[in-house]
């Protein structure tokens, strides 16, 4: 991160409401957000405890609790609402490899493409788009387990999920749309099975 970037960033929170954020942003400074341990406090906050702003374990809880208020004050005062609890059901792998999945920036070929790091957007099976559409809905390579997700998906919902079109399939295994929690819950830990069933992101 370039030291432009640091100060635009800082200057952009301090420009805030100063009646909601100033208390924060003149506690903390972000040179590398979110990592924690990278964290600049001021020297009157956490006397000889600091070392060229590295964070130690003895601050780490204090530090975590005034990040948070910081980050609930940002999110309060720009109106943004919360993700969806679909997006925090399931493992930690689980849950990784569905956020990496419904972001496009998952080890599938067309994600990797476009940032360089793969020469090609085609798909072992010999599709030319390796993207998440064809992953998730129609890639020969894991017809068997899809097929035991629609059936785990169709016995959840309570409906016939294969015959469904493919925006809905994607909108209900990526996004949980219009699901409640119990089975958002569940379709998400079925989905996040599939994935890591499949072997594609090991």
């Amino acid at each position: 991160m370039t030291a432009e970037y640091q100060s635009t960033s800082h200057q952009r929170f301090q420009t805030q409401d100063k009646e909601t954020l100033e208390e924060y942003s003149e506690t903390l400074h972000f040179t590398h957000y979110p990592a924690i341990a990278l964290l600049h406090t001021n020297t009157h906050l956490f006397p000889a405890q600091q070392d060229n702003g590295i964070i130690y374990p003895r601050q780490l809880n204090l530090l975590l609790n005034r990040y948070s208020q910081f980050k609930k004050a940002i999110i309060q005062h720009l109106g943004i609402s919360r993700p969806p609890k679909f997006y925090y059901f399931g493992s930690k792998l689980g849950n990784n490899l569905h956020t990496k999945l419904r972001l496009n920036i998952s080890n599938l070929k067309s994600h990797q493409f476009q940032i360089q790091k793969a020469d090609s957007t085609a798909c072992t099976c010999g599709h030319n788009q390796e993207n998440t559409a064809h992953f998730v809905l129609s890639c020969p390579l894991y017809t068997h387990l899809r097929n035991y997700l629609y059936q785990s998906i169709s016995q959840i919902l309570n409906i016939h999920f294969i015959t469904f079109p493919s925006s809905f399939k994607l909108d209900i295994l990526l996004h949980g749309k219009d699901l409640n929690t119990d089975d958002g819950g569940k379709v998400a830990s079925s989905f996040q099975n599939f994935l890591i069933k499949t072997k594609r992101f090991c």
